[in-house]
């Protein structure tokens, strides 16, 4: 199943903003999403499409933690647009939501680094998430 636009928006709980042009930026440093998943699969398979916000000499790169109901799933610093991708196993598990939280310590106000009037912390965009 692929997420875009409101679907997409409909997994985001805390940490980001409204839909834009083609994704959802995160807006502070801690972003959470929940997944519904079919626990009749033993491996779930979990992959986002994102960008990261980036900025002349002060912010040349986003590194991303990803932690999946609180495992480690993804450590990856994000220079360009690409593909994050992670596998979990549910075999012997009752799940029918999993937590992401993200973790962007290079997350920064635009508006402070003289990039524009946004006065939001971005660290990530979200275009498309597939549960394949």
């Amino acid at each position: 199943m692929i997420y875009q636009h409101e679907a997409l928006g409909k997994l985001l709980v805390s940490g980001w903003g409204p839909f834009e042009e083609t994704g959802f930026w995160s807006i502070n440093p801690n972003p959470i999403m929940i997944l519904a998943i079919d626990s009749a699969h033993k491996i779930v398979q979990v992959q986002f499409i994102c960008e990261p916000y980036l900025f002349a000499e002060q912010v040349k790169s986003q590194p991303i933690q990803l932690f999946c109901n609180g495992l480690l799933v993804v450590s990856d610093v994000v220079k360009q647009k690409q593909v994050l991708y992670f596998e979990l196993n549910t075999e012997g598990k009752e799940l029918s939501r999993i937590k992401l939280n993200f973790i962007l310590p290079n997350a920064a106000v635009p508006f402070k680094l003289d990039d524009g009037q946004d006065r939001r912390m971005l660290g990530i965009k979200i275009n498309e998430l597939a549960l394949l």
